[in-house]
């Protein structure tokens, strides 16, 4: 069993680029990298392809990354948050330079990215031990007060 994901298709991808990738990084390491945008419509499947994919391979655990939409202050570090019994990372274990430690992504921050909260919900609902690091992907707008100073001044570096 198992899912399969078919992405819809991205006219703007240059001819023989594949659309989902599958990286052996280290062993027991891989990364899915998925280089087309997805549809509303596509989310929840590629989301269960996902799922399905780590369960066939024995996975323990999982680490979710996105650059989002965050209306928190910050720009430029990396929040983390964690679910389903899995330990925090350690950003100077990671290799993060300057860091000793990612920030608690503050309860109740929305996950503006729907393959992202896709993803969090599969692995929630699967019990799959996750972490996830998220960063500012790009400006918010209208926030009010510090955090769209903070946000302003990052768009004019």
């Amino acid at each position: 069993g198992g899912a399969v994901f078919t992405p819809g298709g991205d006219p703007d991808l240059a001819e023989g680029t594949s659309q989902i990738l599958l990286i052996n990084l280290l062993p027991g390491v891989t990364l899915i990298a998925a280089n087309t945008p997805l549809g509303v419509d596509e989310e929840a499947s590629f989301a269960a392809a996902v799922y399905a994919l780590t369960a066939a391979s024995s996975c323990t655990s999982v680490v979710l990354v996105g650059a989002l939409k965050l209306n928190v202050k910050g720009e430029g570090k990396i929040f983390q948050a964690v679910m389903n019994g899995c330990q925090a990372l350690d950003a100077g274990a990671a290799g993060v330079r300057g860091a000793a430690a990612f920030e608690a992504l503050p309860g109740g921050t929305a996950v503006n990215d729907g393959v992202i909260a896709a993803l969090m919900h599969a692995m929630r609902a699967a019990a799959m031990p996750t972490a996830c690091l998220f960063t500012h992907g790009y400006r918010v707008p209208k926030l009010g007060g510090e955090a769209e100073e903070e946000a302003a001044a990052a768009v004019g570096r």
